[in-house]
């Protein structure tokens, strides 16, 4: 570190570190706390700083068994807004809903990899609404995309397939043959038995975004049922792909997380919040990290570029340190009409929606009647 003057300091790196703006100004679940911390309010909870005895006295009053335990309180970046103390505080909460390629339910894995199917569950969203009840109107509803401070955000990335159209949802769901049920309550999926979905919270994010989420897609003739179950046993059965076809996760996407972290634009984790296909995931350890998985789905062909594409670039990185292609195409391929670049031509061209990014494997055929 090398002093400028009172007011500016400047870090110095053997080797270019590209990311270190991001590192150095968020918290993640990657680190405890944040790099930098403002000492001019921590000192005073920290012993080696504060008055012994206005210490003693702070942590006493908050009901803690010592020093340490006040000041990690006071690093915590999130209020629970619904206890006593903080009810009514404003609080954000980043919501990315995430559908699960790889569903237990077969025939709810054959609509999930449905390019269209996700789009009508995503215009089926009403984002201003969620946004109002989840976050007092203070987030930006937008698609699953960077952060407009991010300097690779496109507006048309972040609208596309964003609005709420709940009349084109259903007519998209129409022109798959999707029928209604003969109440006109539910739709019929490709196996003849009413669409419904699973999703299981592991209380990372507020029930209530899952129950808005419920109600949108009942209006289009989705049925999901919800299930608030202890978190260890949730991330058990996103590990082993157990039963859930939906859930509900954080994601900051600043630049840090995209050059660094293309779990969202890629099958690369198995049973972490940002999962979204276990089976392919697996496939990706198999054959690339020599980890042996007893059950494994190979993934379609166009995924298996990507994955080959951002294993080759993320070796690059660990040298250049720069930005990995796959997932600026899977953003490129946000909006709607483009195609994605190719080393040779494919049949259709992949757009991604709020749901993913990746391509049906089968056409869904007309629902039974």
């Amino acid at each position: 570190m090398v002093i400028v003057d009172d007011y500016t300091f400047k870090i110095e790196f053997k080797d270019p570190n590209p990311l270190y703006l991001e590192t150095a100004t968020k918290r993640s679940e990657y680190q405890d706390a944040f790099p930098l911390m403002p000492a001019h309010y921590l000192s005073r909870f920290h012993k080696d700083h504060a008055d012994a005895d206005e210490l003693a006295k702070m942590v006493a009053d908050a009901g803690f068994e010592d020093w340490t335990q006040l000041f990690t309180s006071k690093l915590e970046s999130y209020w629970d807004t619904r206890s006593a103390d903080n009810l009514g505080a404003p609080s954000l909460h980043s919501c990315v809903v995430l559908l699960n390629f790889n569903s237990p339910t077969p025939a709810n894995e054959e609509l999930i990899q449905n390019l269209k199917f996700r789009q009508a569950l995503s215009i089926a969203i009403d984002r201003e609404d969620f946004n109002n009840v989840i976050n007092t109107g203070l987030a930006i509803p937008q698609q699953m995309t960077l952060l407009p401070t991010s300097r690779f955000f496109k507006e048309e990335y972040a609208q596309s397939w964003a609005q709420h159209d709940v009349d084109l949802a259903n007519q998209m769901l129409d022109e798959l043959g999707l029928q209604w049920d003969a109440n006109g309550e539910f739709r019929i999926g490709p196996d003849g038995k009413k669409i419904s979905f699973l999703l299981e919270e592991g209380g990372e994010r507020p029930i209530e975004a899952a129950e808005l989420l419920a109600e949108y897609w009942r209006a289009i003739g989705i049925d999901m049922d919800i299930k608030l179950i202890d978190r260890e046993l949730f991330h058990l059965h996103m590990a082993q792909n157990e039963g859930l076809d939906v859930h509900i996760t954080k994601y900051g996407m600043m630049d840090g997380a995209f050059i660094a972290r293309p779990d969202m634009f890629l099958p690369v984790e198995v049973g972490g919040t940002d999962t979204w296909a276990t089976l392919w995931a697996r496939w990706r350890e198999n054959t690339y990290e020599g980890q042996n998985h007893e059950v494994f789905e190979k993934p379609p062909d166009d995924v298996i570029e990507l994955i080959d594409e951002e294993r080759h670039e993320a070796d690059q990185q660990q040298q250049h340190q720069h930005v990995r292609e796959p997932p600026r195409d899977v953003l490129r391929q946000q909006k709607p009409g483009s195609s994605l670049r190719r080393r040779r031509p494919v049949a259709s061209a992949r757009r991604a929606s709020f749901f993913g990014t990746l391509p049906p494997r089968r056409r869904i055929p007309p629902a039974r009647r």
